[in-house]
């Protein structure tokens, strides 16, 4: 693979103008590969005609739909920098973006309303651009041979968002490492990810790459489980790639026979998160004949590894294997002395591969803190992870959690992410998580729960109390539950810790705005 190589061009490859197999779908609306390739060919000329340049960024605030996918694929193919935004992200946030990235071309839906300070708005059949300013490229600390195809901007610990960097060879890498799940050309494989979340980028990457046909599936039918299961059947979808979380309306549904009607889907993809393993055991019951495949990795190399689970699964110290490296994907595990893990023992999880992220955009202080050198003495360069995770004796990896969900009370370290597991796994739990509450060096677990029992909260708190005294140390039991009608979610779907943090902000999420107990 030559370093000047196109990503688009590679997933690509399958496709010609005259291909008359669909591409992708979304409500009623269906896409050939040719109309695919033509429509692409058409919004480069766009990007010409805008005076937009090889190397500029491209913002993308829209919701994932074809003309969206389309442009995304102009903008790397064009030579352009890919930057997807949520579309629901505070003002004041994207505005900080903005002043990030300097993009000289922002892309949204025609009925949009802002106007972002834009030097000239033009409005297209279906979306509008707005022309920037915008900059030359101005994080030159690379390779100018290996061209940035896209930037998925992710929270940063100062409070600034970050830009985590794909080059091009690197996002073919991630793509051909998963040359084992091998994706039938017959596949109609359902996405529901949001365009900013790179979940979304590798739906659509392995899709095409395989030559199957992408169903977007509304962001909306998330929360509706009858809606969902209706949208799958109607649109034959034979694949869903999903975060966990998505599947749970499904399982909390009064009908027990929601999932019979399912007739064409053979296969479940889940990635992002972990999926609470009673809950993965309950979907597998509905969908005996289901393959079921675990994905994980991080937006810093798209993926690392997966595994493809037994239906009914089988876990192990309580987590599901993520499974071996992709394809010239190294892992290893380092201890707390800075050793090679031994099988069953925790350390960090540490990747090396030629799909590593470039960096964060215009931060180097930040890539040098994660792009680090191979701790064990080989040349190259390693990312350091942050996932705590352990080998089994057959060298599968499991994820325990994350360093920064470690904290330490009473001098005990205690991972979050291990009481949250314990707690998911309780029957009348619907979802659950915990924080640490830091009351002027006091420190004490708190854990919030939506649950769906009908016992009296104190008489369900009394129940999930000794559930958790059975499987954790006493030092590890939250020391206040509150009842919550749900939990507060980041736009990827993961709980937002920052929102239970704040005792004001989190009150709108809590029954009796707050009591504990």
């Amino acid at each position: 693979m030559h370093a000047n190589e196109c990503f688009v061009d590679f997933i690509l490859k399958r496709a010609n103008p005259d291909d008359a197999k669909e591409a992708m779908t979304f409500q009623d609306e269906a896409w050939s590969y040719g109309r695919l390739k033509q429509e692409i060919d058409a919004l480069k000329t766009v990007l010409v005609n805008n005076e937009v340049q090889p190397g500029d960024r491209v913002i993308i605030r829209m919701d994932a739909e074809p003309i969206a996918i389309a442009m995304s694929l102009a903008i790397m193919s064009y030579g352009a920098i890919y930057v997807p935004i949520a579309t629901d992200i505070p003002n004041v946030r994207f505005l900080s973006i903005i002043d990030a990235v300097a993009p000289s071309l922002i892309v949204c839906a025609r009925d949009a309303a802002e106007d972002y300070g834009a030097e000239e708005c033009i409005e297209l059949d279906t979306i509008k651009l707005h022309r920037m300013a915008g900059s030359p490229p101005t994080d030159t600390s690379h390779n100018q041979d290996d061209k940035d195809a896209y930037i998925i901007m992710t929270s940063g610990t100062t409070g600034v968002p970050k830009g985590i960097t794909m080059t091009h060879s690197a996002a073919i890498a991630a793509i051909k490492g998963y040359h084992e799940m091998s994706i039938d050309a017959d596949n109609r494989v359902g996405s529901i990810s949001p365009l900013h979340f790179d979940f979304c980028i590798f739906d659509m990457a392995i899709t095409f790459y395989f030559g199957a046909t992408l169903v977007l599936v509304p962001k909306i039918l998330a929360h509706y489980a009858k809606g969902f299961i209706k949208y799958l059947n109607e649109h034959s979808i034979t694949r869903m790639h999903s975060i966990p979380s998505v599947w749970r309306p499904v399982l909390d549904s009064s009908d027990a026979n929601i999932l019979n009607s399912l007739t064409t889907l053979k296969s479940v993809l889940y990635a992002a998160e972990s999926f609470p393993v009673k809950d993965l055991l309950t979907l597998q019951s509905k969908l005996p004949n289901a393959e079921f495949v675990q994905s994980f990795g991080h937006t810093e190399s798209m993926g690392c590894c997966f595994k493809k689970l037994s239906n009914p699964i089988c876990a192990h110290k309580g987590c599901v294997s993520i499974g071996k490296p992709l394809l010239n994907t190294e892992m290893f595990v380092i201890n707390d002395q800075g050793d090679l893990a031994q099988a069953e023992e925790v350390g960090e999880l540490y990747i090396k591969g030629p799909h590593l992220f470039r960096g964060y955009w215009c931060n180097p202080e930040q890539t040098n803190r994660s792009l680090v050198a191979d701790p064990r003495g080989d040349e190259g360069i390693t990312f350091k992870s942050g996932d705590l995770v352990f080998q089994d004796a057959n060298d599968d990896f499991y994820f325990v959690g994350r360093c920064d969900h470690q904290v330490k009370i009473g001098g005990n370290r205690i991972e979050l992410p291990e009481i949250d597991r314990v707690i998911n796994e309780i029957s009348d739990v619907s979802a659950a998580t915990t924080i640490v509450n830091d009351n002027e060096g006091r420190k004490t677990i708190e854990c919030f729960i939506v649950n769906k029992s009908s016992l009296d909260w104190r008489e369900f708190v009394l129940m999930v109390r000794k559930n958790v005294s059975q499987l954790l140390p006493r030092y590890m039991m939250p020391t206040d539950f509150y009842a919550a009608h749900s939990l507060p979610l980041l736009s990827n779907g993961k709980v937002d810790r920052s929102v239970l943090k704040d005792v004001n902000k989190r009150k709108e999420y809590l029954v009796n705005k707050g009591v504990s107990i």
